[in-house]
């Protein structure tokens, strides 16, 4: 497990891997919530994506959720490797550690830590400023305003916060900004060709 530095902005996957970000929004009428896991390779494109609404009745039991349904994404990408990101420390250090967890989420937690030994899954704690995708991806599908094939035609408000996340890596990584920028750009030009052809 990572130590739980104060970690402000995303940063890009190893070569070849791939990052899975967790949130969870929880809805205003209360017991229910979204739990969503962002999938993004190694140039910061968003590839796959998942959202759920369950009942719930904390929001730790929900950032705890939406890390099981990050482990059960990656236990279904083979052997690639996969580091899974949030911003609940504490649900981050149970499910890395061989700590004793509350009963009340003792089968979520036996469950993360069952697909971590087989996967040998990277946990990471980091803040929610970098955890921006997520958040908001989390809060339109609370909201009732994620469309079904978001992760295909991102909203402009999502292809703006991964451009700043490509954008804003740090000074060694700059190199690879140009291409991964395009990469981003491209990307969501194409989610845009898509769309405007289906209302055609």
């Amino acid at each position: 497990m990572t130590p739980p530095l104060a970690i402000s902005a995303w940063r890009k996957p190893t070569p070849g891997s791939f990052k899975i970000n967790c949130d969870v929004a929880m809805k205003r009428e209360g017991l229910r919530a979204n739990a969503v896991v962002v999938v993004r390779n190694d140039r910061g494109e968003l590839t796959d994506g998942s959202t759920y609404s369950f009942k719930c009745s904390s929001v730790f039991q929900g950032e705890l959720e939406a890390i099981r349904k990050a482990c059960f994404l990656a236990r279904d990408m083979c052997a690639v490797p996969v580091t899974i990101e949030s911003d609940n420390k504490t649900a981050i250090l149970l499910s890395a550690s061989e700590l004793v967890p509350p009963w009340e989420v003792y089968p979520l937690i036996m469950d993360i830590r069952a697909v971590k030994k087989q996967r040998n899954l990277e946990f990471i704690w980091f803040k929610r400023s970098a955890n921006k995708v997520a958040h908001r991806v989390a809060s339109l599908a609370a909201k009732g305003k994620l469309s079904l094939d978001w992760v295909a035609n991102s909203p402009a408000s999502l292809v703006s916060l991964l451009l700043h996340d490509v954008i804003s890596v740090p000074l060694l990584a700059r190199l690879e900004l140009d291409d991964s920028v395009n990469s981003v750009l491209e990307s969501s030009a194409a989610s845009q060709v898509r769309r405007f052809h289906y209302w055609d």
